[in-house]
């Protein structure tokens, strides 16, 4: 097939100007950022929507959980920890209460030569913190003493006493961050989803555990 020409004022002919490559790639190259544009405006309006479910599900389950406190709060208030009259506490109260002691020769708590009981003192190498506690004066004649370990002179044995205590709890809280990653073949990129073990709940399985619970 012969190409086209177009006759020029000059008598000459000239062919017809195709369109160049690199204005079709342009082209390509749009569409291409535009489908991509259109596809992170739809995650994004997703991801919006998932998140504002599990804020609505994170206020109404703490929701729930004052209420059951409020609950709780009201079920154990009776005439001995509040104001209300012994009449209020029902006929449940008569059982909790604890007969008189009968009167006997003998005076309440332990009798002489009892041995006692108490708990066992930790070794030293089960204590986490060790605390020195000095007397601020003396006794006797009311002069101050130095309060600190290394300029006093001690005597005897130290008398030890162990406070146990539970560490302060802390939320464990995990952040997810699910990345959108270029495939080096076609070059479109692929953002992760979310493991199915926390797509449900904002919640772990033990905090949700706890809240059923309560």
């Amino acid at each position: 097939m012969s190409a086209r020409v177009l006759q020029n004022p000059a008598g000459g002919r000239r062919p017809l100007k195709r369109p160049r490559l690199g204005s079709q790639q342009r082209l390509l190259n749009r569409q291409e950022l535009q489908r991509e544009n259109q596809q992170l405006r739809e995650e994004n309006e997703r991801l919006r929507r998932e998140v504002a479910e599990s804020e609505q599900r994170i206020a109404d389950q703490e929701k729930q959980i004052a209420d059951l406190e409020r609950q709780l709060a009201g079920r154990k208030k009776d005439s001995t920890n509040s104001s209300k009259p012994p009449s209020s506490d029902g006929p449940a109260a008569a059982r909790r209460l604890k007969p008189a002691r009968c009167r006997g020769r003998r005076k309440p708590g332990g009798q002489k030569g009892h041995p006692g009981r108490h708990r066992e003192l930790q070794p030293p190498e089960r204590v986490d913190e060790t605390v020195a506690v000095l007397p601020v004066s003396c006794r006797h004649c009311d002069q101050p003493l130095p309060q600190q370990l290394q300029q006093v002179e001690t005597r005897g044995e130290v008398h030890r006493y162990q406070v146990t205590e539970l560490p302060p709890l802390r939320a464990h809280i995990t952040e997810y961050q699910c990345h959108k990653v270029a495939c080096p073949h076609c070059g479109r990129a692929t953002r992760a989803e979310l493991p199915s073990a926390v797509r449900g709940s904002a919640f772990g399985p033990r905090l949700a555990g706890l809240i059923a619970y309560i």
